[in-house]
């Protein structure tokens, strides 16, 4: 506990002093406003600056070439905006946030949006064609999809026979947090993370096939 607040206590005073409020494990409202509204573009006026952005995944092809869908936002060029003012606090993020009508049908869209862009959204920046390294991150989009599903698959196997080990708990809860999780709009770079644990989760799979098999060898 004592460590924990000693780590955590920097940023809450630093967060207090620049937007307010303090917030030691990161502020969300940006990633909840951009989640919820159905603009490409976010503007927010902070105190006397003015920041205007949008998430690489309004603009990528995550199909591509086999098909050139976008992310619903993508297909416009409109801003939600906001407006902070630091001497608030928390309360004008909380204010612009409740101004975005929740819709059932839109979130849902969305859910299924970010389920696309989980399998097969390529990582920003690294990803691009100017560079040999750029391409081979752009087209290794292709081998998650498949290497998710054939790792759950073996997870779910093997935890039928009460096998569990770190690894394989880690790689699912993982993989079902990114699924289900309803407040951040998905890009390829968040799935970072996940492909470490699959590359491990596969020699695991591998390894106990291979135990399995030398059992099954010499039993008499």
């Amino acid at each position: 506990m004592v460590l924990g607040i000693v780590l955590l206590l920097p940023n809450a005073i630093r967060t207090h002093k620049i937007l307010g409020y303090s917030c030691p494990l990161g502020m969300p409202w940006i990633v909840k406003v951009i989640q919820r509204m159905e603009t490409k573009h976010i503007e927010i006026y902070w105190n006397n600056e003015y920041w205007k952005f949008s998430s690489p995944s309004a603009y990528i092809m995550p199909f591509e070439p086999l098909n050139y869908w976008r992310i619903e936002r993508g297909y416009n060029d409109l801003a939600t905006t906001v407006r902070i003012q630091s001497v608030n606090g928390e309360k004008d993020w909380i204010k612009a946030y409740k101004q975005l009508p929740f819709d059932f049908n839109v979130w849902w869209r969305g859910q299924k949006e970010n389920l696309a862009l989980l399998l097969f959204a390529q990582s920003w920046p690294e990803s691009n064609y100017e560079t040999f390294k750029g391409r081979i991150n752009y087209l290794n989009r292709w081998l998650w999809a498949p290497l998710i599903f054939l790792v759950l698959i073996g997870n779910i196997k093997y935890v039928r026979y009460a096998n569990l080990n770190l690894i394989p708990i880690l790689t699912t809860i993982l993989f079902l947090f990114f699924l289900l999780q309803p407040f951040a709009l998905i890009e390829g770079r968040y799935r970072k993370p996940l492909e470490s644990l699959l590359i491990m989760n596969l020699m695991w799979l591998v390894i106990q096939f291979v135990d399995k098999y030398r059992r099954k060898k010499h039993v008499p």
